[in-house]
């Protein structure tokens, strides 16, 4: 008896750590063009991920446009990295014939939610195939844009704008 007690215990001890960080994510839309969209939540529940395809020809802004229009105040619009659409060889996936490099081309977006302690992510991205002598391209092959948004809650925004060098307005500096 005193085995299943323990037993018991254990099970509701370890329920209760795995869901002590509860966050209800923001909603928001997806565009009505998007396909393949899936929902989770990540990094045992300090996260939310929303991701899918939109078929629209590089380097298609849709998106960014999108949440835009969707996400206000209490957010800001941070820059993040160079502000461009930037490429580089990835050996890490696989391109369209199962070859271990491809060339990724991504925009980053970044939200924060100083008050909530709150950070959205927007990462628009291409796959394309390498070129035969494995140089970089400069634009996709293709058409598929891959989206994933990314809500990471309890954040620490004057270390995220540091870690990540952040562009913020000053009203972020201001709510911090």
């Amino acid at each position: 008896m005193s085995r299943m007690r323990l037993l018991v215990g254990l099970m509701v001890l370890a329920s209760g750590t795995s869901c002590s960080n509860h966050y209800d994510p923001t909603i928001l839309p997806t565009p009505a063009n998007a396909q393949k969209i899936h929902q989770r939540f990540l990094l045992g529940g300090n996260a939310y991920q929303t991701d899918f395809i939109l078929e629209v020809k590089y380097p298609s802004m849709v998106a960014l446009d999108h949440y835009s229009n969707s996400i206000g105040k209490p957010w800001y619009y941070c820059v993040w990295g160079s502000g461009d659409w930037e490429s580089y060889l990835d050996s890490t996936g696989f391109d369209s014939k199962g070859k271990t490099t491809r060339t990724v081309h991504h925009k980053l977006h970044m939200w924060v939610n100083p008050k909530a302690k709150r950070s959205l992510a927007l990462i628009l991205s291409y796959y394309s195939d390498p070129l035969p002598d494995f140089r970089q391209r400069i634009t996709p092959d293709n058409d598929s844009q891959q989206v994933i948004l990314v809500e990471y809650f309890g954040v620490d925004i004057s270390d995220e704008i540091k870690r990540l060098k952040l562009r913020c307005p000053p009203e972020v500096f201001a709510a911090l």
